[in-house]
């Protein structure tokens, strides 16, 4: 750990200076820098059982048989849906974890207690069609997150002078326009997340005309 220091300074001791020395402001152990956890670890379904937990809470201080079903589809949109976003877009989360989510607001949305369950009238898949196609316009969580990472990947192969892009690919020394995939061990989880849907993300690539200088020969 590395100090972050500041300018020299002196104490008066019995009335006798002492000598120079540099103070320092010392992170401790266990101080939080950020409420969203570091993961260093393979990402499971455990990992992000907080995340569950997070939806669960929320749906504590609702009373669900006060709420008329279309309230309760807004909610489940706007609120319940978007807790797991800030995650999904970084990393590939489980099926375990987005079925878990999906069943929570499934049950919200039915209306359903513990001790009270109740029938679903409508499937799943039919509720996640658009409006258009008389869904309800909500999204598996899952193709949600392939898409985001999607989106992440085709900034890489695209924005060559972003920063964010450049530093990616000097640090994992990526010189070619449309790397080959990559899921070393030793990568960040976005890195390994994105070499699970690259493949499909190539595959959907379609080049532009250009000046020539991104053409592998």
């Amino acid at each position: 750990m590395v100090a972050i220091s500041s300018s020299t300074m002196q104490i008066l001791w019995n009335g006798t200076p002492t000598q120079k020395f540099k103070p320092s402001k010392w992170i401790k152990q266990g101080c939080p820098l950020s409420s969203v956890p570091l993961l260093h670890d393979r990402v499971t379904k455990s990992t992000l059982s907080f995340v569950v937990e997070k939806v669960r809470h929320k749906l504590q201080s609702w009373e669900v048989r006060k709420l008329s079903m279309a309230r309760r589809v807004t909610l489940a949109q706007s609120i319940l849906l978007t807790i797991p976003n800030y995650f999904i877009q970084t990393m590939l989360i489980s099926k375990g974890v987005c079925e878990e989510i999906e069943k929570i607001v499934r049950w919200f949305i039915w209306g359903c207690t513990i001790g009270h369950p109740k029938l679903a009238l409508v499937g799943w898949d039919s509720i996640c069609q658009p409006r258009f196609c008389d869904g309800l316009g909500f999204r598996h969580l899952h193709y949600q997150n392939n898409s985001f990472l999607m989106k992440i990947g085709f900034n890489l192969i695209t924005k060559d002078n972003a920063l964010w892009v450049r530093v990616l690919r000097k640090k994992y020394r990526l010189k070619e326009q449309l790397p080959e995939p990559f899921a070393k061990s030793q990568y960040l989880h976005l890195w390994r997340s994105l070499s699970k849907i690259w493949p499909f993300l190539c595959e959907n690539l379609a080049w532009s005309m250009g000046n020539g200088t991104s053409i592998r020969c």
